[in-house]
């Protein structure tokens, strides 16, 4: 005779590999969240995130006379704190004392609660990765992910305000020739017609053009290599991923050489920067990223299973998910968004 399948049962039994599928699933099922996940920062503890930025160069360092000359050995403050929240992220599975009782047995639970989960996990990878690309401003009241958006802004703020508590707003130029408080915090946020714009690195010049060029292409992946960082890959919507692989092809055909052309049907790269497609990205946009943008998971925070609860004046069973995290930079100034792409 079928037995009634506990609450504790299932948790004992079938939640923690459900909880560990969660996590596994979420990470390779979106092409942001499956490139960051390989360079995941663990946060060990604490309220929030502190890194100490350098934003000038030291008149200490440089050349020295020798012998008894004089060393410099004033104090110079180099460095300014910026702070990242951590935002939280929940879900919850859900069982009636009621339906256990008609869906008895074990095979019955198990698939209820994988239709939970399942339902749960949709609904992350919808939250979580359209957040990947927001200014952060918040939901609900409620604070989001700092998505690329709000790291990416020249001279101004993004919707949720000053990026790691650094405002931006009178901030411009170039390293040669800083204007403002934090230039070095400026991303390089360039339109693809908008002819010469500045970044950290300079002015670059990505064209006139909405349509997509080699030439706007370099411009991008320049303006992302600042000193030893450049770009590791390359995001984009649908139609600047149809632009770029309609600029491959055309480049392709005017080549007899077998080699060349063998590569059109791999995955497509940019002088060896992968170029993918992402769904939650935004329209005619493309970013440049580099391992410097990192997913950074509190420990124990990563899609952490609560015990079951029953509430004290309805039978239902009540567990909840919740995830720990934050996205950042130290660097925007190697980080490239350029937008206005249309074909």
């Amino acid at each position: 005779m079928a037995t009634i399948l506990s609450p504790d049962t299932v948790t004992s039994s079938v939640l923690p590999a459900f909880t560990e599928e969660l996590r596994d699933n979420f990470f390779v099922s979106h092409t942001a969240f499956d490139w960051l996940i390989q360079d995941v920062e663990v946060i060990e503890g604490g309220l929030y995130i502190a890194d100490q930025i350098l934003y000038n160069l030291n008149p200490n360092a440089d050349v020295w006379g020798g012998g008894v000359s004089t060393l410099p050995l004033s104090f110079v403050q180099n460095t300014t704190q910026a702070t990242f929240n951590p935002i939280y992220y929940a879900g919850s599975v859900t069982i009636p004392d009621t339906i256990m009782i008609l869906d008895q047995g074990d095979r019955a639970i198990i698939d209820l609660v994988s239709a939970q989960f399942e339902h749960m996990l949709m609904s992350f990878i919808d939250k979580m990765s359209t957040d990947l690309y927001s200014d952060g401003t918040p939901r609900n009241g409620l604070p989001i992910l700092q998505g690329l958006n709000a790291a990416c802004t020249y001279s101004a703020d993004p919707g949720m305000g000053p990026y790691g508590g650094i405002t931006r707003v009178g901030s411009s130029g170039t390293n040669a020739a800083p204007v403002g408080p934090a230039p070095f915090w400026n991303a390089a946020v360039l339109t693809i017609n908008g002819g010469s714009q500045p970044t950290w690195i300079g002015n670059v010049n990505p064209g006139t053009s909405t349509t997509m060029s080699v030439g706007a292409m370099i411009a991008a992946r320049i303006a992302g290599s600042v000193g030893q960082f450049e770009s590791d890959l390359v995001l984009t919507d649908n139609i600047g991923y149809q632009a770029y692989l309609n600029l491959v092809t055309q480049t392709v055909r005017q080549s007899a050489s077998t080699e060349v052309m063998s590569q059109g049907a791999k995955g497509i790269e940019f002088a060896g920067v992968r170029v993918v497609k992402d769904d939650k990205c935004p329209s005619g946009t493309m970013y440049f990223l580099n391992d410097l943008f990192r997913l950074c998971i509190w420990r124990n925070g990563a899609f952490v299973m609560s015990p079951w609860r029953q509430t004290v004046d309805a039978l239902v069973n009540t567990m909840f998910v919740i995830f720990v995290g934050a996205c950042r930079t130290t660097r925007p100034n190697t980080l490239v968004k350029m937008s206005g792409i249309t074909g």
